[in-house]
């Protein structure tokens, strides 16, 4: 074999450079007890100091936040004993966003969370994690949609952003069955049996038959057996979904038709 022959090509050449491995954390823990929590580090739908973006719960629209004001605690702990006397670490704070769509505020109660990694010793970096918006969004503005389907997804929401994930996949279960008594045949008892004839009408399109069904399955769950974890991703995936379909279903409709009338 030539000295060529033996010369990996570039798309099969070993690198040899030190390998490096980010610091991925297995967990999150509350400052406060040290005790675990589900947290997703994600997108997040409503924004904190941690991430200084998301939606406005006054302008409904995507914007970036700033800080308004200095934090304020309103919960602390001991932290360690020093020569002037012992010193406390705020774990839990309020903070005022603002919005720079709309320049208006929210308030934001968070709480200080620590990502736990493999490595000892290495869980010091800690972040702040909203555990409490005021006001809260209120998604469903449209007079397009009945009022009691709104306030029932509503419920979800609110669920949702108390970090609520099986309450709030409940709720997003219960605007479902909400939606599929208005726009399906009534005199069907079964949730199930009302979104198959929903999709053998056409009135729901194939992917949002599946995805209601998701719904369906994952609320069953979340009221019905407690041994099925329910978590934030789960919680934000079908109230999202729930959103969607309303929106196909009252909102797009609706708008067509007020197209059609100023255009005729």
């Amino acid at each position: 074999m030539s000295q060529e022959d033996e010369t990996p090509s570039p798309k099969t050449r070993l690198i040899s450079a030190p390998q490096f491995t980010a610091r991925e954390p297995v967990g999150y823990v509350r400052v406060l007890d040290g005790v675990s929590v589900d947290e997703d580090m994600g997108e997040r739908t409503l924004p904190d100091s941690s991430q200084l973006h998301g939606l406005c719960p006054r302008c409904n629209r995507h914007s970036n936040f700033e800080l308004e004001n200095s934090p304020y605690s309103i919960r602390t702990i001991p932290k360690q004993m020093t020569g002037i006397g012992l010193t406390y670490e705020t774990v839990e704070r309020v903070v005022l966003l603002r919005c720079r769509a709309c320049s208006t505020g929210m308030v934001c109660c968070e709480e200080q969370r620590r990502p736990v990694y493999k490595v000892a010793n290495k869980n010091d970096a800690t972040y702040w994690r909203a555990v409490f918006h005021w006001p809260l969004p209120s998604n469903i503005a449209s007079p397009d949609v009945p009022t009691h389907i709104a306030s029932v997804y509503m419920e979800a929401v609110t669920a949702m952003q108390a970090n609520l994930p099986r309450a709030a996949a409940t709720m997003a279960r219960a605007a479902l069955d909400a939606i599929t008594m208005d726009k399906g045949d009534s005199n069907i008892n079964n949730l199930k049996k009302r979104l198959d004839d929903m999709a053998t009408r056409g009135v729901l399109q194939p992917v949002l038959a599946d995805w209601s069904h998701e719904v369906r399955l994952v609320g069953n769950d979340a009221v019905h057996d407690a041994s099925v974890p329910v978590n934030m991703a789960d919680a934000r995936q079908l109230i999202a979904f729930i959103a969607d379909l309303i929106k196909n279903l009252y909102e797009l409709p609706a708008e067509l038709q007020r197209r059609r009338r100023t255009t005729s």
